[in-house]
């Protein structure tokens, strides 16, 4: 940049480079005077995503040089970059008149100080220039693929599954619904909440299972409500194997039995309600030292739309913004491993099923 007694007129100048992330680079920039001794001020402003190497948390950095006539004088900065895509980086010069500022910057020299330090505040510019160049950052390293596959099956039954803790997790009912059978698998307390609502109800139906240590079942008008009716049952639930139930509440008459069907002969316990329960949901829970896994209705009987929601993992070294995943929705469960074949012929993770 140059300049005498005439301003000079703003000017963009661009350009693309490219540079890895985490990268860090030298930027150097030369400011060069014709005829007189000029302060010239340099103010280098980056985005987001680019770091001044040294001087941290500044996204703007002021670089001072006194320069003689006929002279021209460097000076740079070091960055680092992290984010990916197009950056911008821009460089603002500002040139103040003044012949004897090269002379004083000597004094201040010999004095142990620079010249930098003493010329912040100045009149009007002589002269200013703009440049902007544009680095599009890339990840570097190698690509690596992970594949994820969910199976979903109409006709699979919806899977729940409840921790140690006395807290329901509640499912809506197909609308026609007066009766279901659920295969428990659990240690003991197989809780069956009846509700109109998708959370704890005043007044709600539970129905426990193989409570006090897999000895009795019962049902109560609310939760942990006293038993209107009650069976002793020795170990009727199993924490080996699923085991099938039945639950009714056919015009108010609540009934729990063995089996995926509802018969008399296999009735566990019953109670007729003063009158019909409104039931739209269902919760399910456990607790009292017991885990548990519950197997309802079919996923093509419900009346909403089902949802099954994964995590995909990436690398804990993954740089960030290279992410990306795409999904395909495939009628076959053959089809992922038709559509992966090409892998088998790439660097291999794992054993020839897992690459396919």
């Amino acid at each position: 940049a140059g300049g005498s007694s005439s301003p000079w007129g703003p000017r963009a100048a661009g350009g693309t480079a490219r540079l890895p992330a985490g990268m860090a680079a030298l930027i150097k920039r030369r400011v060069g005077s014709s005829h007189l001794s000029l302060q010239v001020h340099i103010k280098i402003a980056v985005p987001k995503g680019i770091k001044f190497v040294g001087h941290p948390g500044k996204h703007h950095l002021t670089r001072k040089k006194c320069v003689a006539p006929g002279d021209a004088k460097p000076t740079s900065v070091v960055l680092s970059f992290s984010k990916l895509g197009q950056n911008n980086i821009t460089a603002k010069a500002f040139a103040y008149g003044g012949s004897s500022c090269c002379q004083e910057g000597l004094q201040f020299a010999k004095a142990g100080k620079h010249a930098e330090d003493f010329y912040l505040d100045r009149p009007a510019p002589v002269g200013v220039d703009y440049v902007r160049r544009s680095i599009l950052v890339e990840p570097e390293g190698l690509t690596r693929e992970y594949t994820y596959s969910v199976f979903f099956c109409p006709n699979e039954k919806i899977h729940i599954s409840t921790p140690n803790k006395y807290e329901y997790q509640y499912v809506q009912k197909p609308s026609h619904m007066t009766h279901f059978s659920v295969a428990v698998k659990a240690h003991n307390n197989a809780h069956i909440a009846l509700s109109s609502g998708p959370h704890d109800m005043a007044a709600m139906t539970e129905i426990v299972m193989g409570g006090h240590q897999n000895t009795r079942t019962w049902i109560s008008t609310s939760k942990m409500g006293e038993p209107v009716a009650s069976a002793e049952t020795a170990g009727l639930l199993s924490w080996d194997e699923f085991r099938t139930f039945w639950i009714s509440w056919t015009n108010g008459l609540i009934q729990v039995g063995h089996g995926p069907s509802v018969l008399n002969e296999s009735i566990i316990v019953s109670w007729a309600a003063p009158r019909p329960p409104e039931v739209k949901y269902i919760g399910f829970s456990t607790g009292w030292g017991s885990a548990g896994e519950f197997k309802i209705w079919r996923k093509e009987e419900a009346d909403e739309n089902h949802n099954e929601a994964f995590t995909l993992g990436v690398p804990h070294n993954v740089i960030p913004g290279s992410e990306k995943a795409t999904a395909s929705v495939i009628g076959d469960v053959m089809g992922p491993t038709l559509n992966n074949l090409d892998n088998l012929l790439h660097l291999p993770f794992g054993c020839g099923e897992q690459n396919m």
